[in-house]
């Protein structure tokens, strides 16, 4: 789940968030940053929620698969469809 939070960070150019996963990812004793930072428990929280939203369809599941490994390249900035399931969980989380 972190390695899809990173990616996501990632998608969404919030790279202290992504910086702070990747130091979890790491050092997993340092748990207490999730708790302490809520843009991080708000990234965590659109990842379970994407994962909920992706059973049983598997074009989301492939979207979300492919958060783990996202690299920033210009093809997959424009991708609608990872960000209509990101506005989708906005609505969801708030």
């Amino acid at each position: 789940m972190l390695e899809e939070a990173i990616g996501l960070a990632r998608f969404m150019h919030k790279d202290d968030v992504m910086d702070s996963l990747n130091d979890l990812l790491a050092d997993p004793i340092r748990l207490e940053v999730i708790r302490d930072d809520p843009v991080i428990m708000d990234v965590l929280n659109k990842i379970l929620v994407m994962r909920k939203l992706s059973e049983g369809d598997s074009r989301r599941k492939k979207k979300l698969e492919r958060l783990r490994g996202y690299q920033n390249s210009d093809d997959e900035d424009d991708d609608t469809s990872l960000r209509e399931m990101i506005r989708l969980c906005d609505a969801l989380t708030r």
